[in-house]
């Protein structure tokens, strides 16, 4: 009797020390579990960052990470009779915009799904249009060559304005358009040989020409600090910061080592900027602190043009 007692007792602990030691591999597991949960995917097709190349020669959009490394051709132009022409970014609707030549409309590329529409499609629009851009008050500029046609924002539907606008012969020649902080917008322009800052109007604030030996001007921005960096092609391939009133600073970059036909230039998320060179099909860093070249990426484009680092959204 007291032996099959203690058998008892001995099965009891048995199964006690088991349950204990069970209730303890779980919470060891379950802890193991919790210590490293899998990262949640953003889903976004165009993360912020992301460097945007419009390749010229070979009708293709292309998507390369914040480091230059190439993702996805995430636009192809098919046929002869449509050509890229330029790029831009909508705040309103967080889409990338870009303008077609031969079917003259405004596209944009969803930076969440990666779906590409039509933004705006319209019989005013029927030149080369060679830029694009959001303003502050959320219009839409579209540069054609020597003429400004504007599109109110999408909630009003992008109708054509009409009052002021379309402005026949802002520049001759534009190659390049970008928004500026104060409501205005700035073109390039390889014909009349200049940069030119505008306000919403379309009235002219500043001018500068071109350095001697490079005298056309293919694209300008405006820097997070306020200031603006413009790009310059002939004999003599310069990028030049100036003022807001179009004021040299003092600060360039000069290779042809590197740069010697720049196109496009964009400012990343490190404050640094990047220039487009169309016939070496890449990418220029350049340190914005000096001025001074950081590196080569890229490599691989097809006559790359406009460029532009995805915006934080």
């Amino acid at each position: 009797m007291k032996k099959t007692k203690l058998n008892t007792c001995i099965l009891s602990l048995t199964l006690f020390m088991s349950l204990l030691f069970g209730m303890a591999s779980c919470k060891e597991v379950e802890s193991v579990i919790k210590a490293e949960p899998l990262p949640a995917p953003s889903g976004n097709y165009l993360e912020p960052g992301d460097i945007i190349v419009m390749n010229y020669t070979s009708d293709s959009i292309v998507q390369l990470d914040s480091n230059g490394v190439f993702k996805r051709t995430i636009y192809q132009a098919t046929g002869n009779s449509v050509l890229l022409m330029a790029l831009g970014w909508s705040s309103e609707t967080n889409q990338l915009l870009f303008t077609t030549d031969g079917n003259d409309r405004v596209l944009g590329i969803n930076a969440y799904t990666g779906k590409v529409s039509d933004v705006i499609v319209h019989t005013g629009l029927n030149g080369a249009l060679r830029g694009v851009t959001e303003l502050a008050n959320g219009n839409i500029a579209v540069l054609e060559s020597n003429a400004l046609e504007l599109f109110t924002p999408l909630g009003d539907g992008h109708q054509r304005e009409t009052s002021g606008f379309p402005i026949a012969n802002i520049i001759n020649t534009g190659q390049g358009m970008a928004s500026l902080s104060d409501g205005g917008f700035i073109i390039s322009s390889r014909g009349s040989d200049q940069i030119r800052t505008y306000d919403e109007d379309g009235v002219q604030q500043s001018s500068v020409a071109g350095p001697a030996g490079a005298t056309d001007g293919y694209f300008a921005i405006e820097l997070d600090n306020g200031d603006i960096v413009g790009i310059w092609s002939g004999a003599n391939d310069q990028v030049i910061e100036y003022d807001s009133s179009l004021t040299a600073t003092g600060a360039s970059y000069s290779n042809t080592t590197y740069l010697t036909n720049p196109r496009g230039v964009a400012q990343l998320q490190s404050g640094n900027i990047i220039v487009s060179d169309y016939s070496f099909n890449h990418l220029v860093e350049i340190d914005i602190s000096d001025y001074s070249l950081v590196r080569i990426i890229g490599q691989g484009l097809s006559g790359p043009t406009h460029i532009l680092v995805v915006p934080d959204y």
